[in-house]
């Protein structure tokens, strides 16, 4: 299907709608005439976002999936108001519908039974339930998506989080509800939406009101283009990166922008040989780094040798990354600290994540402190046997 406003229907649609009409009439002819009805029903309501944001400039293409459809747009960011009313006409558009549906069955109440007046009443209570539905403040519909923007509006950054908290919250109970009542298809739907709404929550709270700078991404942006072609160190390019990654250091103080430039920073001063002065600057708060910045925190720790920092991050390292090498380095430390049933441990851990040619690697000069100790006996005789 195409105009202007190109449509896509991906074939699970045409299951959910077959399985949902199913259900509604336990007839073939039912069945086409509501998987019918819920096409242009779903249709109508994307056209109400895409219209009004092509409207204000935006491209537009729809896509219908699963339970619904959604309007994906390109283009520039529009106003919280022109974004309130994009989001809005779409249940505008179902609450028309039904409005018209229920106006034209007015008409024929007379002939009740009528194929024409059962169309009417169907398309009427689908598009009157399901816009009321989706009016609820839940993530991702439209009543969760409004609820945001207002929220926004009034609260900043911290509205987005309080409208993801809400969303979770109602997502859930709804869930239950309709579970106890035996809507299983809709109870799964609100415990999958309040799984999306965590999710989400974790992203916005991660988010400060400094990635929102747009100077401080402008500086960032340069740097990340920079950093991301360098092949060879550049005294004068490297330092004015330094720079630039300090200016946003000092200027964000917190958020996304600030853990992605004090990582790309410490990356660059490891690249420069200052494998110290990288190490001070991702240990001041590891709390805000990522995972591949602690795991880039632990190697800079085995590199300088300090075992203890290398043991005290070890284990959250490899819980949110399991791998060989996390597993190996966290036993070399141990090694290093004389702690042989650590070691011996860590090593297991390293063998069952696929390290490579364990016996060499027990050569390696870490393990001298622990060779006369009893369960490094015990392991490495056990790996000859």
């Amino acid at each position: 299907m195409r105009s202007f406003i190109p449509v896509t229907i991906q074939p699970f649609f045409w299951v959910m709608a077959v399985i949902i009409g199913w259900l509604s009439t336990n007839r073939l002819d039912g069945t086409l005439i509501w998987t019918i009805i819920i096409l242009i029903s779903v249709l109508f309501h994307e056209y109400g976002h895409a219209l009004t944001a092509v409207a204000f400039g935006q491209k537009a293409r729809i896509e219908l999936m699963g339970f619904g459809g959604v309007t994906i747009r390109d283009g520039g960011r529009l106003n919280k108001w022109q974004e309130f009313i994009v989001i809005c006409n779409g249940p505008l558009a179902g609450f028309l519908l039904a409005a018209i549906a229920w106006w034209l069955g007015s008409h024929l109440a007379s002939h009740p039974t009528s194929l024409i007046f059962y169309i009417l009443e169907v398309t009427y209570s689908i598009n009157l339930f399901w816009t009321i539905i989706n009016l609820l403040p839940v993530q991702p519909m439209d009543g969760g998506k409004l609820l945001g923007i207002i929220l926004e509006a009034i609260f900043g950054h911290k509205g987005i989080k309080i409208s993801y908290l809400i969303s979770i919250a109602i997502a859930a109970l709804l869930g239950v509800f309709f579970m106890i009542n035996g809507s299983y298809i809709a109870g799964s739907l609100f415990f999958l939406f309040m799984y999306e709404s965590y999710n989400s929550f974790k992203i916005a709270n991660a988010f400060q009101v400094e990635d929102g700078d747009v100077s401080l991404l402008v500086l960032y942006k340069e740097v990340e283009a920079y950093i991301t072609s360098r092949t060879i160190a550049d005294p004068l390019k490297d330092q004015f990166a330094i720079d630039r990654l300090q200016t946003i250091l000092e200027r964000a103080k917190k958020g996304v922008i600030y853990t992605n430039s004090k990582e790309m920073l410490a990356k660059l001063f490891s690249d420069l040989d200052e494998k110290e002065k990288a190490f001070q600057l991702l240990s001041q708060d590891q709390r805000q780094l990522s995972p591949q910045g602690r795991r880039f925190l632990h190697y800079l720790a085995y590199s300088l040798k300090r075992w203890e920092d290398v043991v005290a991050i070890g284990d959250r390292v490899y819980q949110e990354t399991p791998n060989s090498q996390s597993a190996l380095t966290n036993a070399m430390a141990y090694a290093m600290l004389n702690e042989a049933k650590k070691s011996v441990g860590w090593l297991q851990c390293a063998v069952r994540e696929g390290v490579l040619d364990i016996k060499q690697i027990l050569m390696k000069e870490e393990f001298n402190p622990i060779r006369q100790d009893l369960s490094f006996r015990q392991y490495t005789d056990a790996l000859s046997k």
